[in-house]
């Protein structure tokens, strides 16, 4: 945002356009699906407890991510955390709702 001018002479506030990358973003996304995992790392819960992490699924996520490559990313990226939970749910915006058991 770019504000002008004082409440004297009149504020002027304008908001530029700016272009992002897509995969920058999905990538971006991708870390905070791990982050909140990792917030959740080596605490204890009671037996049959889910962790639900929400994620923001929009277009250029499902252009970019599929199912196939989500579930793969999670296996690498998440399942090897110490999560003491029972199923693990990524529940996207829009489309995506996976489920995960652990042991």
């Amino acid at each position: 945002m770019i504000k002008r001018g004082t409440k004297k002479t009149g504020r002027q506030i304008s908001v530029p356009f700016t272009a992002t990358d897509v995969i920058q973003n999905v990538k971006e996304e991708l870390v905070r699906i791990v982050e909140a995992a990792k917030r959740k790392e080596g605490k204890e819960y009671p037996p049959n407890t889910s962790l639900l992490i929400a994620f923001d699924d929009g277009l250029t996520f499902q252009k970019v991510i599929t199912e196939k490559e989500l579930d793969d990313f999670v296996v690498k990226n998440i399942l090897t955390i110490d999560l003491r939970v029972s199923v693990l749910y990524l529940l996207g915006w829009l489309k995506y709702f996976r489920e995960y058991y652990l042991k």
